[in-house]
């Protein structure tokens, strides 16, 4: 760990057999910024307020919910064009119950702060 950089610590308790796999489903994804292909109209205005709202973080297809938009066909389309990368859901292998918790830290001058504390 260096000065300066910032960790996410993420455990996993699980009652199955501790293998991880991908699911069919994904409801993260991020934006491929060097990807330039033609979209049509409403998949392009998807794209770019993704890429306004987020760059290159992942984000939830839910916050880019909209009453004018179909956003599911415009992922499905962003994804089938290269201009988004999907983070598949994952599930315990043999089928167990998964519990996951997770903070960040930042390494400082003084040491680790957990920054996700609260008080």
């Amino acid at each position: 760990m260096n000065l300066g950089e910032t960790y996410a610590v993420e455990p996993f308790a699980t009652d199955g057999n501790g293998t991880v796999r991908s699911s069919p489903e994904s409801y993260i994804f991020a934006n491929v910024l060097s990807n330039k292909k033609k979209l049509d109209r409403l998949t392009s205005q998807v794209r770019n307020a993704a890429r306004r709202k987020f760059g290159t973080h992942p984000w939830a297809a839910r916050w880019l919910s909209s009453s004018r938009v179909d956003v599911t066909a415009a992922l499905h389309a962003l994804l089938k064009a290269g201009a988004i990368r999907s983070y598949p859901v994952l599930i315990e292998g043999k089928g167990g119950m998964v519990s996951q918790f997770e903070h960040s830290l930042f390494i400082g001058e003084s040491g680790a702060t957990v920054t996700t504390l609260r008080d």
